[in-house]
């Protein structure tokens, strides 16, 4: 699977763990990402761990860091249908966030099982560095 940012330069391949890489695929996504950024000096390759039965590489500029390679892993879905995650406004998020925690927790032990089964788990996500369209979506939808 290729996913290749809309207004970046910046690309994903992945492929099955039972198969070699595909050079063709390999060599036309390097162009691409390449044609994004005509000021490129070069690029950046990092292979992303994929917890799956793939394997999987990042493209970008010489800037890119593994942490930024495994978010664009993990908004491919995002960046393959047009999505850019770093464009929500995700000060909003968590301000929204911090303002529902704080509610529920003012409410008591009633509060208890929301904050449990909701709210912390969002949190955790948020804070554990996730940046995407579903995360922005439910942190959202509790207000």
């Amino acid at each position: 699977m290729v996913s290749i940012h809309e207004t970046k330069p910046l690309a994903i391949l992945t492929w099955d763990w039972k198969e070699q890489i595909n050079c063709d695929s390999l060599t036309w996504v390097i162009n691409e990402v390449i044609a994004r950024n005509k000021n490129a000096q070069s690029l950046n390759i990092l292979s992303v761990e994929t917890n799956a039965d793939e394997f999987a590489i990042v493209i970008g500029d010489k800037n890119l860091t593994i942490d930024e390679a495994k978010r664009a892993y993990s908004n491919r879905y995002e960046i393959q249908d047009g999505i850019d995650c770093d464009n929500l406004d995700w000060d909003s998020a968590k301000d929204c966030l911090k303002e529902i925690r704080q509610q529920y927790t003012d409410i008591g032990v009633a509060g208890i099982p929301a904050l449990t089964a909701v709210i912390n788990p969002l949190l955790i996500r948020y804070e554990n560095g996730e940046r995407s369209k579903a995360l922005f979506d439910e942190i959202m939808g509790l207000s």
